[in-house]
């Protein structure tokens, strides 16, 4: 439950520590990690339901998916070239 409780906290603090730093490299590299952190929590998750500690919830499934899409759009159009955004 701590190492869930972490990667949960880990993924907006490292967007919230790149939008910070000013730097459109710095923030990239923080969302790559919150990206990391949320896919640490979605593989601790997966183990947890199909070990049966927690129940399956779509929920669940659809804000995981959800905020990883979201994360990959905005590292994708940080990753444009200034004129293309």
């Amino acid at each position: 439950a701590s190492r869930h409780r972490r990667a949960a906290i880990s993924m907006p603090s490292n967007t919230a520590e790149g939008a910070a730093l000013r730097s459109s490299q710095a923030y990239q590299r923080c969302l790559s990690i919150a990206r990391g952190s949320l896919s640490e929590f979605d593989t601790q998750y997966q183990i947890a339901t199909r070990s049966g500690f927690a129940p399956t919830s779509q929920p669940v499934n659809d804000l995981i998916n959800g905020v990883f899409a979201r994360l990959t759009a905005l590292l994708n159009a940080l990753s444009q070239p200034e004129r293309a955004r």
